[in-house]
């Protein structure tokens, strides 16, 4: 970004009332232009809420930089970060005043900076633990980008209608299989290159197929083993994981099968179960799903040779 000729806003939430235990729970997102900047800071104002939910703005806009305290530049921000290569001719502000931030922080503060990503967001889960009392247990599970937003408003290929101007928000699909696809992307794809879809619209993007749907506008990425392995058995699940790229459209990449919990060796299900019916999987484990004399009949004895079925 030419930090010369465009201005930047990306604002800072730490939304730590959510959580039981005041911990840091920040949401960073870049806000797109100054008429957006404007009406976000009118809103806040209006609702007088900045002691509830900590808030900043870093910006290169003077004009911002000069009226507002909750507006910090960039060199500012790499201070409160402990960032070591910040210039000490533009730093305005006590740093004893100011929450301080990490490192990691600055990192996902780059990746939006640099349009890699809109917004990064600490992703807490709680978990309830003797409910007569109302106890839960927090568990941070790291940051994820681009799920969550308060800002962004629906691109127009998502909205409902011409006046929708809702702020952003998609499912975020975890697990799939032949049916949710087709849900998805409007398509059986197992009919890829036969006649009845002759000049479908796919195409190899970085050592995956991938599939773009024109009506909902995403697309679908599988490698070729994995959709060998969907025209062998419908029935497969896939773990998937859903993501918005930088031009804002819907992505949904198959990345491996689901393994039933049934095979899974480790689980309390199969413990519990006869020590005849455990024997099945001994010896492969449960490769892939399949017992063992599946493996040796079908796959010769080799669990892989279940990828090079045509």
């Amino acid at each position: 970004m030419d930090l010369q000729n465009n201005f930047f806003y990306i604002v800072i939430q730490n939304r730590y009332y959510k959580l039981e235990n005041n911990e840091d729970n920040y949401h960073l997102e870049k806000v797109f232009t100054k008429e957006e900047m404007l009406e976000i800071i009118e809103d806040h104002n209006v609702r007088n809420d900045f002691n509830v939910r900590y808030f900043i703005v870093i910006t290169n806009d003077e004009t911002f930089l000069n009226k507002y305290l909750f507006t910090i530049n960039l060199d500012e921000f790499k201070m409160l970060c402990g960032v070591e290569n910040y210039n000490e001719k533009n730093i305005r502000i006590n740093n004893d005043y100011f929450f301080k931030f990490d490192e990691e922080v600055f990192t996902y503060f780059k990746k939006i900076l640099n349009d890699e990503i809109i917004s990064a967001t600490m992703l807490w889960t709680c978990e309830t633990y003797f409910p007569e009392y109302g106890d839960v247990i927090e568990n941070f599970e790291g940051w994820i980008e681009n799920k969550q937003f308060s800002y962004f408003k629906t691109p127009g290929r998502y909205r409902k209608t011409m006046n929708d101007d809702r702020v952003f928000s998609f499912k975020d699909y975890k697990m799939g299989n032949l049916e949710l696809f087709k849900k998805l992307v409007n398509i059986n794809i197992l009919e890829i290159e036969t006649d009845k879809h002759p000049s479908i619209n796919w195409e190899w993007r970085n050592g995956l197929l991938r599939y773009y749907d024109k009506i909902s506008s995403t697309r679908l990425y599988i490698s070729d083993e994995l959709l060998k392995a969907l025209k062998y058995d419908n029935d497969i699940n896939f773990k998937i994981q859903t993501k918005l790229d930088k031009n804002h459209y819907l992505e949904y990449y198959v990345i491996e099968i689901e393994i039933p919990v049934k095979y899974n060796r480790d689980n309390d299900y199969e413990k519990d179960s006869d020590n005849e019916n455990n024997s099945q999987y001994d010896k492969y484990n449960g490769a892939y799903g399949f017992d063992d004399d599946t493996i040796d009949s079908a796959f010769e004895g080799d669990p892989e040779n279940y990828w090079n079925i045509d």
